[in-house]
């Protein structure tokens, strides 16, 4: 809603008296094979994940720029190996990624960072229909997708490290968070 996006920005920076970075992490994704996805469903998707993401920057960017400010795009690791049932939202994640892209040619001062982040503990799935969720774990399994070992990260401490980019001093373009294989050799 682009009424409520003006409206957090303008919030933001009479209660902080600035704005020099913005977290953008809306994200949406039905579970829905891609035969059965209807318009609606793309629509909603690429509202939440993009158009959204767009439209807050918007109301945001001069006092970014003005600031030297620093943004973080959530993507997924499902970019560029999209799972079955989620390809509208690894679509919409690549598209965020491009537009990341977009903003860093266009807005050069701003310190435009794209996070892939691997599966996180966020109840993401909480909505899926348990029979559809099932059915897609066991594709998934099948397919090499999710295996039997697989980790997931906790949302804590991704926001930790997502908080500390904000305060870095360096301009950090990409950073992937993924949870540690098991059985790493760790000397």
């Amino acid at each position: 809603d682009p009424n409520s996006c003006e409206q957090l920005v303008d919030f933001t920076l009479s209660s902080l008296g600035g704005l020099d970075g913005l977290l953008y992490t809306a994200g949406v994704s039905p579970l829905s094979p891609l035969g059965e996805a209807k318009p609606d469903l793309w629509n909603d998707v690429f509202n939440t994940n993009v158009v959204g993401a767009a439209t807050i920057i918007r109301f945001a960017l001069k006092e970014l720029v003005a600031n030297c400010g620093k943004l973080i795009l959530i993507s997924s690791t499902m970019v560029g190996k999209p799972w079955p049932g989620l390809v509208p939202y690894s679509s919409s994640r690549a598209a965020l990624v491009e537009f990341a892209n977009g903003l860093r040619v266009e807005f050069p001062k701003l310190r435009v960072t794209t996070a892939t982040v691997g599966p996180t503990q966020t109840g993401f799935e909480s909505n899926w229909e348990p029979n559809v969720l099932e059915e897609a774990i066991n594709d998934w399994r099948r397919g090499g997708y999710l295996k039997d070992d697989s980790r997931s990260l906790d949302v804590g401490k991704v926001a930790s490290c997502l908080l500390s980019i904000i305060d870095s001093p360096v301009r950090i373009d990409k950073i992937d968070l993924v949870p540690d294989r098991q059985n790493i050799d760790r000397t």
